[in-house]
C-alpha cells in the first residue's frame, strides 16, 4: 500500500467517524428535541385542565351562593306545619289546610326547605363534577357543555 492509498484511507475513515459521531449527535437532539415538545404539550394540557377546573369551580361557587341566598329568603317567612298524609286517613294535599307548626303535628316547613337544600346542593355538586369530567375529556369549557 502506498502512501497515497494510506492518506486516502485515513481520511476515509476519519470521515466516517465524523459522520458517525453527527449522525449521533443528531439522533440525541432529536431525542431531546422530541421531549421537550411532550414536556410542552404535557404542560399545556395540564394547564388547560387546570382552567378547565377553576372555571368549572367558580361557576359552582356562584350556584351555591344562589341558593344559599334562596334559602335564606325562605327561612325568614313564617313556619307551618306541613301534615303527614297517609292513604288510611283519607286526607288529600286539597282537603289539608296548613296550620302553624305544632309539635308532631307533621313535619315544618322549614325543615322541608332545609332538606330540599341539601338535595339541591348535592345535585349542584354532581352536576359541577360531570361537567368538569366532560369538558377535560373533550377540552372545553364548562360553560360550552351541560348535561342537564
Amino acid at each position: 500500500m502506498n502512501s497515497i492509498q494510506a492518506c486516502f484511507l485515513a481520511g476515509l475513515l476519519l470521515g466516517v467517524l465524523i459522520a458517525g459521531i453527527g449522525v449521533y449527535k443528531w439522533t440525541e437532539i432529536s431525542k431531546i428535541e422530541a421531549i421537550a415538545a411532550q414536556k410542552n404539550a404535557d404542560t399545556q394540557s395540564c394547564n388547560t385542565d387546570k382552567a378547565i377546573t377553576q372555571k368549572a369551580e367558580a361557576d359552582y361557587e356562584t350556584k351555591v351562593r344562589d341558593l344559599s341566598s334562596r334559602l335564606a329568603a325562605l327561612s325568614l317567612l313564617p313556619s307551618t306545619c306541613v301534615p303527614v298524609i297517609t292513604s288510611h286517613t283519607g286526607n288529600t294535599p286539597a282537603k289539608v289546610k296548613h296550620r302553624p307548626a305544632k309539635a308532631n303535628a307533621g313535619i315544618t316547613s322549614t325543615a322541608l326547605y332545609q332538606y330540599a337544600g341539601q338535595c339541591e346542593a348535592d345535585r349542584l355538586q354532581l352536576n359541577s363534577l360531570i361537567d368538569v369530567i366532560h369538558a377535560i375529556q373533550n377540552r372545553t369549557t364548562p360553560a360550552d357543555f351541560k348535561l342537564f
